[in-house]
């Protein structure tokens, strides 16, 4: 089964997959950081996190000093990361696997330099999955 269908069979999309990631990468988060740290539309992000929420996979905890909440996986949320994980992973690695360890890392290093002079690669702080990079 590829990962795609994954995501459909657990009814969720590409989108959802990559708001569920970022949070479960990067722990609770305000909806605007949210955003950047996933390169996320803010307008498209509040929709999908409507919808995380009423399905569960999501909820707003409330943020101290009053700043406005933030959101977090739920028990579901992480039950379903955690369930696609494995598939996700197996998608990075077939992706990478054409690469050589050192030319994965030039990859990564090259697209935050892009992304931290032009903003063009917007690359997500939770890819590539970090444990799964070479060390040479």
């Amino acid at each position: 089964m590829s990962f795609a269908q994954d995501l459909r069979a657990a009814g969720i999309s590409m989108t959802t997959w990559r708001v569920l990631h970022t949070l479960w990468h990067t722990g609770p988060l305000r909806l605007i950081q949210l955003a950047e740290k996933g390169n996320f539309d803010i307008s498209t992000l509040s929709r999908v996190i409507s919808d995380l929420e009423t399905r569960g996979f999501v909820r707003r905890a409330e943020s101290r000093r009053g700043r406005r909440p933030s959101v977090e996986l739920s028990p579901m949320g992480y039950a379903c990361i955690e369930s696609l994980l494995p598939a996700a992973v197996k998608l990075e690695s077939k992706a990478l696997a054409a690469l050589s360890p050192g030319e994965r890392l030039i990859l990564v290093e090259l697209l935050h330099k892009l992304d931290q002079r032009t903003g063009a690669a917007r690359v997500p702080e939770a890819w590539p999955m970090e444990s799964h990079l070479p060390r040479e």
